[in-house]
């Protein structure tokens, strides 16, 4: 299905992200708190270019390269990946948004029989069981991995048949409170 991810600032009335005229990414964290909306695709997570970081130097001898890799991965070890930082400030107090549009759903079968939907820290998931009488489902399962953790427990999600639209919503840090939880005890606990 068709889909689009998009992130609001607190309080912005509700868009439709399909319609929606995206300016250009922002440059920095900066930029980005003037904007009411982020799209999902433009986070500096997503801009960084691994294929010319890994391809430069490939014509030293190869003691050299070994011995050069291995810093780096320890370098890298270090610190976080590139773009990781600028992401959590752009996002810091916003609303994770994603809609998709599924048109293909049976009109006869209600839409609740048709897909299902599980939120997570971690992911999206929409999957599409078999349709009745039929061998096939009316769309591939769709999986989208958010770019860090968010906070799923108050995650919405709403359907408009009129539209065949999914809403999801989901704030994308934790309230204040559930982060004075310890962790390390929690695991121990469960």
């Amino acid at each position: 299905p068709e889909f689009c991810v998009f992130y609001a600032r607190a309080g912005a009335p509700a868009i439709d992200g399909f319609e929606a005229q995206w300016p250009a990414p922002p440059e920095t964290p900066g930029d980005a708190a003037a904007a009411e909306y982020l799209s999902g695709m433009d986070l500096p997570i997503y801009q960084v270019n691994f294929f010319q970081e890994k391809i430069r130097g490939t014509m030293r001898n190869q003691k050299d390269r070994e011995k050069e890799e291995a810093e780096k991965a320890q370098a890298e070890a270090a610190q976080a990946a590139p773009g990781e930082s600028e992401t959590q400030e752009m996002l810091a107090g916003r609303t994770c948004v994603v809609e998709v549009r599924m048109p293909n759903l049976d009109r006869h079968t209600p839409s609740l029989k048709q897909f299902g939907v599980e939120v997570s820290d971690e992911c999206l998931r929409v999957s599409f069981p078999l349709l009745p009488r039929s061998s096939r489902a009316a769309y591939a399962p769709l999986t989208l991995w958010w770019p860090r953790t968010f906070c799923a427990a108050q995650a919405t999600a709403e359907w408009e048949p009129q539209s065949d639209l999914l809403t999801v919503t989901l704030p994308t840090e934790a309230p204040a409170g559930v982060l004075d939880f310890d962790e390390d005890l929690l695991n121990a606990v469960f």
